[in-house]
């Protein structure tokens, strides 16, 4: 059996300054988990999403989205 969890991450759509939730995202290429002389673990690659402000599809990194189990309702 094949449990499908549907995950809405927020984005900021960078040409209208907007904040839009949208489940509709694919990762572009492969994530990476890097880790640094320190220790500190860090996710590389790159998201994308279409946005609904400018109709255009945008792409992020994961550090410059927000953390989807923070205190938020829309997940």
């Amino acid at each position: 059996m094949e449990i499908i969890i549907e995950m809405q991450l927020l984005f900021k759509c960078p040409v209208q300054n907007q904040d839009f939730f949208t489940a509709s995202w694919i990762v572009s290429g492969r994530l990476k988990q890097v880790e640094s002389l320190s220790g500190q673990k860090s996710l590389h690659g790159r998201i994308e999403a279409h946005c609904p402000f400018c109709e255009e599809a945008h792409g992020f990194s994961p550090d410059e989205l927000a953390c989807p189990f923070g205190n938020s309702t829309h997940i």
